[in-house]
C-alpha cells in the first residue's frame, strides 16, 4: 500500500456516472486520518473543488515528473510506468492518443487506438525504413510496423513460423491494421532483396510480382466481404487468415483462408446498416451502357436488397473510386469481372421478385410471382442463366412416406417463397465469394489450395498444418489473422453468436499465450512465479460448446429433429438447461421478467459485455439447406460462371442433403463447420510464435480526436492489458533456448574446454562474461529468460552474424571474455575454499554453501553469481585506485586542475557578458511589453469613444428611418382606407340592386296571385250555393245544382291549368322559333362520321309550328349580320340569319307520333337520361350514337331522320329540349269545360227548350252555364292567341357578337347564344287580342327578370 503524503496527486473513480465524464478524476491528497481512509480534493472533472473521504484501496498515485509539474508522463511502453493502475494505464493511452501517438507497447504487445482519420505520415516508406532500422539497433518505438519487423526478423533468424493476431471489437481498426501489416511485409521482402531501393527512402521500390498480387487481393476482399454496420463503416463480415510463404529472397506464395461469411446480410440488413460494398460500387462505377445492358439503375433504392429504410450515408466511402480500384484488381487477377457483375445484377433483380397468393379463397395460400415482379423475374433468369425459376421458387418436391421413392409437388406460401428466394441468393453469393478466394489462391501460386474453411464451395482437398509443412523446410510463413470483432446489435442472431464465439476463443488464446503458457513454462523451467489474477472466460465457452446442454449442442439437436424442431423450443431449452442462460433468467427482477421473453430470447455474459440473442431463424441459418428444385436449377444454368460455382456433380449431393432433412441423421451444420475450422485455425496459431496487436475503438461514433474514456477502459479491462502489464513487469518475457545459443556461438570459438561445457553452463558463462545483472535474467532448465529491454549485450550477441570478418572479431572477443570469467570464477572458488578452511581452524560453523546459495543462483562451477560480480567490482575498484595513486596521475591531476581553472575563469567572464546582455534584452522586452500595453489601452479607449459615437449616430439614423417609415405607413393606410370605403360603397350598391331585383320578382308574381284569388272567389260562392241548394231543395234540384256546381268548380280549376299550359306553350313556342346553333359531327370518330366534316347548323320551329327546320350556316356571315342587326329595328331583328344550304325539316306530327306511340309515360320517354359513362341516350331526344360522348349532345329522331347535334352549352340543350317536349305533350287541349260549353250551346240552340223545374232553379242553372260559357270563351281566346302566334312572323334568336381570329375568320367555338324574347305589345283591353297582348307582355317581363326556361341570365 503506497504512503500518501499531503499534496500528492492521485487518481480516484469519478463520482459522476455520466457518459460524458471520464471514469477517473485527478485529486490532491489533503490528509490521511488513518491507514484505511484518505481525505482528498478533486482537481478535475465535474466534482472539481469538492472534498471527499475516500478509501485507501480506491486511491492510485499519478505519474508526474515532479511535484511542481502539472503534466503527466507519456510512456511509449506501459511497462515503464512508475505507478501502474487502471487509471494510469488509461490516461497514458489517452494522452498518447491526443498527440496522434496511437500505438503503445505493453511488453511485446502493441495497443492500437483507432485514430478515425488518415495519418499518412505513420505509414509512409520512410516510416517502414525507420522501423527496420530501429529493430536492427534494438530501439523500441511502438508501431505496428515494429510487430511485423519482429515477426520477419524472428522468421529469418530463428527459422520458426510466425503469426500476428489482430483483435478488438468491431470498429477498432483491425482491417486497416492488417492491410498495413501486409503492405510492410511485402515492402520488407522487396527492401531485403534490393537494398538500394530501400535506402532511397522513396515510394518507388520494386515489389516482387507475388507481393503485388497479394496486395491486389485486398480491394477485392474489401468490396465483396466488407459492409457498413452501426459500429463501423468498413466492417469485415468474414474472417481471413493469410499466410505469406517466404523463400530465401522473396515471397514464394500465399494462402488465404476465410471463415463464416455473413451471407444473411445480402437479403436483410438491420436499421442503419448496408449491404456488401460491391453492390453500391457497381451501381456508381459502371458506365451507362453496361448498366442498361444489365437492366440496372444508379439508385440503390430501386432494389429491395439495397433499399434499407435507415440506410447510412456512404459519401465518405467514395464508391465510384473504390470500384475502379476493385475492377482493376479483378482484371489483373483474371477474376472474370464482367461475368461477376452479370451475376451480381441477377441477384439484385432476384431480390425484387415478390409473391402473392394465387387464389384469394385458397386455404393453403399457394404462392405465385406477382405481376409487378414479372420483369424482375425475367431479368434474373436471363442474367443467371436459369429457366423456370418462378416455379422453383414457389414449389418443391416432397418424398412420399412409407419408404416409397415417389415425390409429389407442394406449393409454397408467399412467406416460404420469399425465404426460398433469399436462400437462393445467399447460396449463390456465398459460392461466388468462395470462388473468388480459390481464384486468388491460384493467382498467388499455392498448390492444392483448399476451399476456405467456413465457406461453402465445391469439395477440394483439405490443406492441414502437415500439408503446409510439406512445402519444404526452407519455406516458412507468417500468418496474418483479420477476423471479425466482437459485435452487439439491436437484434443478434446466429452470425453474431459465432462471431462472438470466435472472439472468445481468440481471447482464450491470448490469455493462454500471455498468462497460462507463461506460468506453465516458468514452473517447468523452475523459475519463481509471481501470482497474477487472470481473467477467465472458460464458463462462456463451456456454455456454448459443452455437451449436452451447450448452446451449439442443443441447436444441432433441434436441427436434427427436422420439422419437429423450432426456434421457440431451442430458446426454451436454453433458458431451462444452459447454465449461463439459467443464471441470467434467475437474476432478473420482476420488471426484467416482464420484459424478457424466454420463448424468443436468451442471454449470454461474454467477456466484453452481456449479449441478448434473438432465436428467430437460428435453425434455418444453421441448416443452410436448399430445395432440390433450386439446386437443380443452379446446376443446370446456362451461365459459365454459375456452372463453375455449381458443377453438375453436386446435384446428387444436394439431393441427398435435401432428402435427409428431418430424418434424424446428422449432417454438417454451419456451426459445426465453423467450430471445426476455428479449432484448426487455433492449432495453427499455437504452432507459431504469435505477436499480438490489440485494437481499441475510441468512441461509438468513430469521431476523430474524441476518446470515450469509459469505452476505452472497458476494452482495456476485457482484453486483459492491466494483468499483462503487471505480469510482464514482474517476469521475463524474452527467452532464448540454450541449444540455440550454444549451436550459434560455440562452433566459431573452436575451444575444447568451452565445447565440453553443457549448454546451460555455457549460457551462464556468457552472461557472466558480459557482466549481465542477475536481476535482469534467469536461467531455466532449457532456456534463458530476461526482461524486455534488458540484457542488451546478450541480445546483440545472440543476433550478431558469426560469419565473415565481423563474426571472427565477435568470436575472439567472446573467447577472451569467457576465459577471463572462468579465471574470476576460479579465484572466487579459491577464496571460498581459503575462507572455509580458516573458519574450520577457528571452529566456525559449517553450512556456508547453503548460506551462499541463498544469495543467488549457484553456477555449475560451484560459485554464486553475485559473488563473482562482487569480486569483479572489487578488482576493478582496486585497479582504479592504483591508477589514481600513481605519481604521474597526481601530476596529470595538477595540470588538469590548472587548465580547468583557466577555463573556468574564461567561462565565467563569458557567462557574465552573456548574463549582462540577457538582462538588457529582458529589460528591453519588458519595456516593449509595457509600451505595447499602453498603446493597446489607448487604442481601446479611442475605440470605446468611437463606438459610443457610432451607437448614438446609429440611434439617430434609426429614429429618422422609423419616422420616415411611419409617415409612409400612414400614407399607405389612408390609401387602403379609401379603397376599403370604395369597396364597401360598391358592395352596398350591389346589395341594393339585389334587393331591387328580388322586389321586382315578387311584384311580377303578385298579379298571378291576384288572379288565383279571383278564381278562388268565383268557385267558392258556387260551392256555398251548391251546399245551400243541397240542404234546402228537393233531391232533384239539389242534384242538378250539385252537378252544375261541380262542373263549375272543375271548369274553374281546369281553366287555371289551361292558363298555366297556355303560358308554357307560349314560352316554348317562342323558344323554338328563336332556334338554336348546334355543331354537327363534333369529332371524327366512328364509322358514321368518317366521311363528314364538322359544321354548324341552325335549328328552329316553323312559323306555323308544324315543322322542325334546320339548315347549315356560315358563322362568318352570321357574325356580320349580327353586327348590322344591332342598329336595325326590332322587326328586322326577327328575320332569320343567312344559311349556306336550303332548309330541311321534320314534321312535328312524325315526332309527335313517335312520342305518343310509346307505351310508358310521355315525360319519361321524352327526357334524356344520363348514363354512367357520361352519354345522354334513352328517349327520342337521347343520343343514340356511340361516338358522341359530350354532355351537350342531343338527338332528334323521326321515322326517317336521325339528327345528332351538339349544343354550345348544356343549358341551351336543356332549354331547347324542354320547349320541344312541352309542344309535343300539350299540343291538343281537351278539357271537361269543353263538354259543358257544348251542352249549354245545344240547350240554347234547341227551339222550345224549357227547363223541367221552377224558373228560379233554371235561372241559377243558366247563370252557371253562362259562367261556363265565359270560361269556354276564355279557352277559345287562348286557342286563338296560340293560332296567332303560329301565324305570326318567324322569331329568330339574337346572339352575342361572334369573336373573330386574326385572319378574319370566325373562331372554332362560336360564342354562347343569349336568348332574348320578342318585344311584347302594349297591354290593351280585356278580351281577344287584348288578352293575347297582356299574355305576351307577361311573358316578356318574366323573361327579362327571370329566365323561365331555367337558364340563369346573370
Amino acid at each position: 500500500m503506497p504512503v500518501l503524503q499531503p499534496g500528492a496527486t492521485v487518481w480516484l473513480p469519478n463520482p459522476s456516472s455520466a457518459a460524458s465524464e471520464p471514469p477517473f478524476s485527478l485529486a490532491e491528497v489533503l490528509e490521511t486520518p488513518n491507514d484505511q481512509l484518505v481525505r482528498v480534493k478533486f482537481t478535475s472533472g465535474a466534482s472539481c473543488g469538492t472534498e471527499k473521504l475516500a478509501k485507501m484501496e480506491d486511491v492510485n498515485l499519478a505519474n508526474f515528473k515532479s511535484s511542481s509539474e502539472s503534466t503527466e508522463r507519456s510512456e511509449a511502453d506501459n511497462c515503464n510506468l512508475l505507478e501502474l493502475s487502471e487509471a494510469t494505464l488509461l490516461h497514458n493511452t489517452l494522452l498518447r492518443y491526443d498527440n496522434d501517438q496511437i500505438y503503445t507497447f505493453t511488453g511485446q504487445i502493441v495497443t492500437s487506438v483507432n485514430p478515425c482519420k488518415p495519418l499518412p505520415h505513420l505509414y509512409s516508406t520512410e516510416s517502414m525504413q525507420a522501423a527496420r532500422d530501429r529493430e536492427s539497433a534494438r530501439e523500441r518505438r511502438p508501431h505496428i510496423f515494429a510487430v511485423a519487423e519482429t515477426a520477419y526478423t524472428n522468421l529469418r533468424e530463428l527459422q520458426r513460423n510466425q503469426s500476428i493476431v489482430v483483435t478488438g471489437i468491431s470498429g477498432a481498426g483491425k482491417t486497416e491494421a492488417n492491410k498495413y501489416l501486409l503492405r510492410f511485409l511485402c515492402w520488407r521482402v522487396a527492401a531485403a532483396a534490393d537494398e538500394r531501393g530501400a535506402a532511397t527512402g522513396g515510394s518507388d521500390f520494386n515489389l516482387p510480382k507475388m507481393a503485388q498480387v497479394v496486395l491486389k487481393s485486398n480491394p477485392v476482399f474489401e468490396s465483396f466481404g466488407n459492409a457498413t454496420t452501426v459500429n463501423n463503416s468498413n466492417s469485415s463480415r468474414f474472417g481471413k487468415f493469410t499466410k505469406l510463404f517466404f523463400g530465401e529472397e522473396s515471397i514464394t506464395g500465399a494462402s488465404i483462408s476465410t471463415y463464416l461469411l455473413e451471407k444473411s446480410r445480402l437479403a436483410v440488413q438491420q436499421a442503419g446498416e448496408a449491404n456488401f460494398h460491391i453492390f453500391y460500387q457497381m451501381l456508381l462505377g459502371l458506365d451507362a451502357q453496361t448498366l442498361s445492358a444489365l437492366q440496372l439503375t444508379n439508385a440503390p433504392s430501386s432494389f429491395a436488397f439495397l433499399d434499407n429504410k435507415a440506410m447510412p450515408d456512404r459519401a465518405t466511402l467514395n464508391d465510384a473510386d473504390e470500384f475502379k480500384t476493385t475492377d482493376t484488381a479483378m482484371r489483373e487477377l483474371d477474376l472474370r469481372p464482367d461475368e461477376v457483375y452479370r451475376l451480381l445484377a441477377g441477384l439484385l433483380h432476384l431480390g425484387n421478385v415478390r409473391f402473392d397468393v394465387r387464389h384469394a379463397d385458397d386455404v393453403d395460400r399457394a404462392a405465385k410471382v406477382s405481376n409487378a415482379s414479372a420483369h424482375s423475374l425475367a431479368a434474373a433468369e436471363s442474367l443467371l442463366g436459369i429457366s423456370m425459376l418462378g416455379r422453383a421458387l414457389t414449389s418443391h418436391s416432397v418424398q412420399a412416406g412409407g419408404g416409397r421413392k415417389s415425390f409429389h409437388e407442394v406449393s409454397h406460401t408467399p412467406e416460404l417463397a420469399t425465404r426460398s428466394r433469399d436462400a437462393l441468393a445467399k447460396r449463390v453469393y456465398e459460392r461466388l465469394f468462395g470462388w473468388l478466394v480459390r481464384k486468388m489462391n491460384g493467382a498467388v501460386s499455392v498448390p492444392s489450395s483448399e476451399a476456405p474453411a467456413g465457406v461453402s464451395g465445391p469439395p477440394s482437398p483439405a490443406r492441414s498444418l502437415a500439408s503446409t509443412e510439406a512445402l519444404g523446410e526452407d519455406e516458412q510463413w507468417i500468418g496474418l489473422l483479420d477476423i471479425f470483432g466482437f459485435e452487439i446489435f439491436a437484434e443478434n442472431s446466429l452470425e453474431q453468436l459465432l462471431i462472438n464465439l470466435a472472439n472468445e476463443k481468440l481471447q482464450r488464446f491470448f490469455l493462454d499465450a500471455i498468462f497460462r503458457h507463461e506460468q506453465a513454462l516458468y514452473v517447468a523451467e523452475e523459475i519463481e512465479w509471481v501470482e497474477v489474477a487472470v481473467p477467465d472466460n472458460e464458463a462462456i465457452m463451456a456454455a456454448i460448446e459443452q455437451r449436452p446442454h451447450g448452446l451449439l449442442s442443443i441447436l444441432d439437436e433441434q436441427c436434427r429433429l427436422g420439422e419437429r424442431g423450432s426456434d421457440e423450443a431451442l430458446c426454451l431449452q436454453l433458458n431451462q438447461k444452459n447454465a449461463l442462460c439459467m443464471t441470467h433468467v434467475a437474476n432478473l427482477d420482476q420488471k426484467g421478467r416482464s420484459r424478457f421473453n424466454i420463448h424468443t430470447h436468451f442471454s449470454l455474459n461474454h467477456f466484453v459485455a452481456p449479449v441478448e440473442y434473438t432465436a428467430a431463424a437460428f435453425l434455418e441459418k444453421n441448416r443452410d439447406t436448399l430445395y432440390l428444385e433450386l439446386a437443380n436449377a443452379l446446376t443446370g444454368s446456362e451461365s459459365a460462371l454459375v456452372q463453375s460455382l455449381f458443377p453438375p456433380a453436386e446435384g446428387g449431393a444436394t439431393t441427398a442433403a435435401v432428402r435427409v432433412k428431418g430424418s434424424g441423421k446428422s449432417y454438417a451444420s454451419v456451426s459445426t463447420v465453423f467450430t471445426d475450422s476455428l479449432s484448426q485455425l487455433l492449432n495453427e496459431l499455437g504452432s507459431t510464435d504469435a505477436g499480438f496487436v490489440r485494437c481499441i475503438k475510441p468512441n461509438q461514433g468513430l469521431v476523430p480526436g474524441d476518446a470515450d474514456g469509459r469505452m476505452v477502459l472497458q476494452q482495456l479491462r476485457s482484453c486483459g492489458m492491466l494483468q499483462a502489464v503487471k505480469m510482464i513487469r514482474s517476469m521475463f518475457p524474452s527467452r532464448i533456448p540454450y541449444d540455440d545459443i550454444a549451436s550459434r556461438l560455440l562452433p566459431p570459438l573452436k575451444d575444447e574446454s568451452l565445447d565440453a561445457l553443457p549448454p546451460r553452463a555455457f549460457c551462464e558463462s556468457v552472461c557472466g562474461a558480459y557482466d549481465v545483472d542477475f536481476a535482469e535474467y534467469r536461467l531455466g532448465k532449457t532456456r534463458i529468460f530476461f526482461k524486455a529491454g534488458s540484457a542488451v549485450a546478450l541480445n546483440k550477441l545472440c543476433r550478431a552474424p558469426m560469419a565473415g570478418d565481423e563474426g571472427v572479431a565477435t568470436a575472439v572477443v567472446l573467447r577472451v571474455k569467457l576465459k577471463l570469467y572462468q579465471r574470476e570464477c576460479n579465484v572466487v572458488e579459491m577464496l571460498h575454499g581459503w575462507m572455509a578452511r580458516a573458519m574450520a581452524r577457528k571452529g566456525g560453523k559449517k553450512g556456508g554453501f547453503a548460506r551462499r546459495a541463498s544469495l543467488g543462483s549457484v553456477t555449475s562451477l560451484g560459485v554464486v553469481i553475485p559473488e563473482v560480480h562482487a569480486y569483479r567490482a572489487l578488482r576493478r575498484a582496486y585497479v582504479v585506485w592504483l591508477v589514481r595513486e600513481r605519481a604521474a596521475t597526481r601530476m596529470q591531476k595538477a595540470v588538469r586542475g590548472r587548465l580547468r581553472r583557466c577555463a573556468y575563469e574564461e567561462e565565467r567572464r563569458c557567462a557574465v557578458a552573456i548574463q549582462r546582455a540577457a538582462r538588457g534584452t529582458v529589460a528591453k522586452r519588458a519595456y516593449e511589453k509595457v509600451r505595447a500595453s499602453s498603446t493597446a489601452m489607448q487604442a481601446a479607449s479611442r475605440r470605446m469613444f468611437a463606438r459610443r459615437a457610432l451607437v448614438r449616430a446609429i440611434a439617430a439614423a434609426t429614429a429618422i428611418a422609423a419616422a420616415a417609415r411611419r409617415r409612409a405607413t400612414l400614407v399607405r393606410y389612408a390609401r387602403c382606407l379609401r379603397a376599403v370605403r370604395t369597396i364597401q360603397h360598391a358592395w352596398r350598391q350591389h346589395r341594393y340592386f339585389r334587393t331591387a331585383a328580388l322586389l321586382q320578382s315578387v311584384m311580377r308574381r303578385f298579379p298571378l296571385r291576384m288572379r288565383f284569388s279571383r278564381w278562388h272567389a268565383r268557385g267558392r260562392p258556387a260551392l256555398v250555393r251548391a251546399q245551400a241548394i243541397l240542404r234546402g231543395r228537393a233531391p232533384r234540384e239539389t242534384h242538378l245544382l250539385m252537378v252544375a256546381a261541380a262542373r263549375q268548380v272543375q271548369a274553374t280549376w281546369r281553366m287555371v291549368r289551361i292558363q298555366r299550359l297556355q303560358r308554357t306553350l307560349v314560352a316554348s313556342a317562342l323558344q323554338l322559333q328563336i332556334g338554336l346553333y348546334a355543331l354537327k359531327f363534333p369529332q371524327k370518330t366512328g364509322a358514321s362520321t368518317a366521311a363528314h366534316e364538322p359544321h354548324w347548323r341552325y335549328v328552329w320551329l316553323s312559323p306555323d309550328m308544324k315543322h322542325m327546320c334546320w339548315a347549315r350556316v356560315d358563322m362568318d356571315k352570321v357574325g356580320a349580320a349580327m353586327a348590322k342587326r344591332k342598329q336595325a329595328k326590332k322587326a328586322e331583328k326577327l328575320r332569320p340569319f343567312p344559311t349556306e344550304a336550303p332548309a330541311k325539316s321534320i314534321p312535328m306530327s312524325a315526332i309527335s307520333a313517335i312520342a305518343d306511340g310509346a307505351k310508358t309515360g310521355i315525360l319519361k320517354k321524352m327526357e334524356g337520361r344520363q348514363e354512367r359513362n357520361g352519354t345522354i341516350a334513352v328517349g327520342p331526344f337521347g343520343n343514340k350514337s356511340l361516338e358522341l360522348h359530350e354532355e351537350c349532345c342531343f338527338s332528334i329522331i323521326s321515322a326517317t331522320r336521325h339528327l345528332d347535334l351538339m349544343a354550345q352549352t348544356t343549358a341551351e340543350r336543356d332549354a331547347f329540349m324542354a320547349a320541344l317536349q312541352a309542344i309535343l305533350v300539350h299540343a291538343s287541349i281537351s278539357d271537361t269545360a269543353k263538354e259543358l260549353s257544348h251542352g249549354a250551346r245545344q240547350r240554347r240552340a234547341t227551339p222550345g227548350f224549357k227547363p223541367a223545374h221552377s224558373s228560379g232553379l233554371q235561372e241559377r242553372i243558366d247563370r252557371l252555364g253562362l259562367q261556363i260559357n265565359t270560361l269556354e270563351d276564355t279557352q277559345a281566346e287562348a286557342k286563338a292567341e296560340l293560332s296567332a302566334l303560329r301565324q305570326s312572323s318567324a322569331r329568330t334568336p339574337v346572339t352575342s357578337p361572334v369573336r373573330f381570329s386574326q385572319n378574319g375568320r370566325a373562331a372554332a367555338q362560336p360564342p354562347k347564344a343569349i336568348v332574348e324574347p320578342a318585344a311584347a305589345p302594349r297591354r290593351g283591353g280585356k278580351g281577344g287580342a287584348n288578352q293575347h297582348t297582356w299574355l305576351s307582355q307577361k311573358l316578356a317581363r318574366s323573361a327579362s327578370g327571370r329566365n323561365m326556361l331555367g337558364v340563369n341570365k346573370s
